[in-house]
């Protein structure tokens, strides 16, 4: 939720910039620096939500229609983000990507995520943990 609000603040100081003609090379670079961070953390927790929200039997279903409309949206955007430029310009369509942020940020307000039992967890971390001992080991 923090990554969605930082990244519609950076997208409503861009649409600023742009539609102010007041954008400057630095500002771009902060704001796209601080994107790329933010997608970091928030890529992964949402893929992790997954396995919380859905019965172990629905995983791969789930999973896969994640794929499919992340890959939906990754041809339709920049389609759609072309016809608004040319429809109301480029402000415009920052100023959507902000708008989108903040209502995902309000939507996973009102989620309920359901905690991971901790033994669960912990039994993750040593599987992961014993994986990379044995990775460095053969390595050597």
């Amino acid at each position: 939720m923090v990554a969605d609000i930082v990244r519609a603040a950076g997208s409503a100081v861009l649409a600023w910039g742009i539609i102010h003609g007041a954008l400057e090379m630095s500002v771009l670079l902060v704001v796209a620096t601080v994107a790329a961070t933010c997608r970091v953390f928030h890529r992964p927790a949402l893929q992790a939500s997954i396995v919380q929200l859905v019965p172990e039997s629905g995983l791969n279903r789930a999973n896969s229609l994640f794929q499919l409309a992340d890959a939906a949206a990754n041809l339709i955007a920049p389609a759609a983000a072309g016809v608004i430029v040319a429809w109301l310009g480029e402000g415009a369509v920052v100023a959507i990507s902000a708008a989108t942020s903040v209502f995902a940020a309000l939507t996973l307000l009102m989620a309920r995520i359901p905690e991971l039992p901790r033994h669960a967890g912990d039994a993750a971390v040593e599987a992961t943990s014993s994986a990379s001992r044995g990775g460095l080991v053969s390595a050597r």
